[in-house]
């Protein structure tokens, strides 16, 4: 191996060890309330692939590290029914994802693309990119609901393993 390649094995392995180390020590906490909404003000972004789903940047993140597909975020979440159209509404704190990997709905996983650590967003996830005509029954929603979310994102690490293994096009 030349000295080239394990001096970049050597500094991303210690990049990926410095970030997950110094986010864990620094995760904070925001409390969230259910009652939490952007400005009237501020610009809605189109989430991307969801024609009727959008966020709002209710506070700005800090840091240059960005969300990308197939990152990890740690966020606290509040989401519930547009209109009330559901008795509940769910709190869910430190929920561990990865962005654009397809195991959150759609507007979610996708509304979550460029957050920072710190950034809070405010979704509206239309039916086609929440739980469809379907709902789910098991927690109280509808067919047809529109989701409204409140995300702060804890922590945002990016996948600097994918990002360091391949050397060949780089050197």
């Amino acid at each position: 191996m030349s000295a080239r390649l394990t001096a970049a094995l050597l500094l991303c392995a210690f990049a990926w060890h410095t970030e997950s180390a110094r986010t864990d020590i620094e995760k904070t906490t925001l409390a969230l309330t259910r009652d939490v909404e952007p400005e009237k003000d501020a610009a809605s972004v189109n989430i991307e692939g969801c024609s009727t789903s959008t966020y709002r940047i209710v506070k700005e993140g800090e840091g240059e590290t960005t969300a990308h597909k197939g990152d990890t975020l740690v966020l606290d979440v509040v989401s519930k029914c547009a209109n009330n159209a559901c008795a509940e509404w769910w709190n869910t704190k430190s929920y561990e994802m990865i962005a654009g990997n397809g195991r959150s709905i759609l507007g979610m996983d996708q509304g979550v693309i460029g957050m920072k650590k710190g950034e809070t967003r405010f979704l509206v996830v239309g039916p086609e990119c929440g739980f469809g005509s379907d709902g789910l029954s098991a927690h109280g929603i509808p067919g047809g609901a529109t989701i409204e979310m409140t995300l702060e994102a804890i922590r945002v690490t990016s996948d600097m393993r994918g990002k360091c293994m391949n050397f060949s096009t780089a050197w």
